[in-house]
């Protein structure tokens, strides 16, 4: 019987998923400023609501927007490149082969 009442409260204590975020919350689901939120909403490049006085963004407009963003080319910078090159280029015999053991 106790097991029971445990599964039965169990999905009463987890909150549900989000389907609609503020500003806020869909700064944080983005891992961005607010700032970067409301320019979006602004440009029309994210779809929003109004809700009184605020903004309502749905996690569907949300997953959207973050799919049609570009994706970033990684940079490496020309001195680390020409470090790396140079590794490359001397890189460092074992202690085995120095030693001839092999």
């Amino acid at each position: 019987m106790d097991s029971a009442i445990q599964l039965d409260t169990q999905q009463y204590t987890s909150r549900p998923p989000r389907r609609a975020f503020n500003i806020y919350g869909a700064a944080e689901y983005c891992s961005c400023r607010c700032s970067a939120i409301e320019e979006a909403i602004r440009d029309g490049r994210l779809r929003a609501r109004r809700l009184g006085r605020g903004f309502v963004i749905t996690r569907e407009d949300l997953d959207a927007f973050i799919d049609v963003l570009p994706a970033v080319e990684p940079h490496i910078p020309p001195s680390i490149a020409a470090r790396r090159a140079g590794r490359a280029v001397n890189a460092p015999v074992p202690a085995a082969k120095k030693r001839g053991v092999l």
